[in-house]
């Protein structure tokens, strides 16, 4: 399992019913995934899923076992409807929109949803939600100087450590913008 693929289970209501999860066993670096049953404040029901089969069995486990999964397209929506109910953003019926963009700053109309160069351009992902059109956007590095920063916008150095090319980088910017917005960066 990639760490940088999963989100620190005890951040505060980060984790539903029906998350996927992954869950130290003990003081071991074994883990297993599974899927939250029961919520209980510092103690959550586990149903561990073993692969091969259908066969699992429910344990106790402590919140700092347990770790939300990313890998799993649940364990994203579940992140993304966190990020979007913390920006005070509402979610629906439907899962928050995440993606990745980039732009030239010299034309920021012209640039957008091309393939990505090195040289010219930003990386920024955006989270909107069919409620509502204006998103929030996240940035590495502070914007130009000709840019307005809004109470939508936001600086968020960890994504300067993800490569915009990697098959993973919306998941990791997913990742790192949870961390920054729960004050674990």
């Amino acid at each position: 399992m990639d760490q940088n693929l999963t989100l620190p289970g005890d951040i505060p209501g980060l984790l539903r019913r029906g998350a996927p999860v992954v869950v130290r066993l003990g003081h071991t670096t074994t883990t297993v995934r599974g899927v939250v049953v029961l919520e209980g404040g510092s103690v959550f029901d586990i149903w561990e899923v073993w692969s091969g089969g259908d066969d699992g069995e429910m344990t106790d486990v402590q919140l700092r076992q347990v770790s939300l999964d990313l890998s799993d397209e649940a364990g994203r929506d579940r992140a993304a409807r966190w990020l979007a109910e913390r920006l005070g953003l509402v979610a629906g019926a439907t899962a928050p929109r995440w993606v990745q963009y980039y732009l030239d700053p010299k034309d920021p109309v012209g640039a957008a949803w091309r393939p990505y160069r090195p040289a010219t351009d930003m990386v920024i992902y955006e989270l909107t939600t069919a409620a509502g059109l204006l998103g929030h956007q996240f940035f590495a590095k502070p914007l130009p100087a000709d840019w307005r920063m809004t109470e939508r916008r936001h600086v968020v150095p960890a994504l300067a450590d993800i490569d915009p090319t990697d098959p993973l980088a919306d998941v990791r910017a997913l990742v790192a913008v949870c961390l920054h917005v729960a004050g674990r960066s």
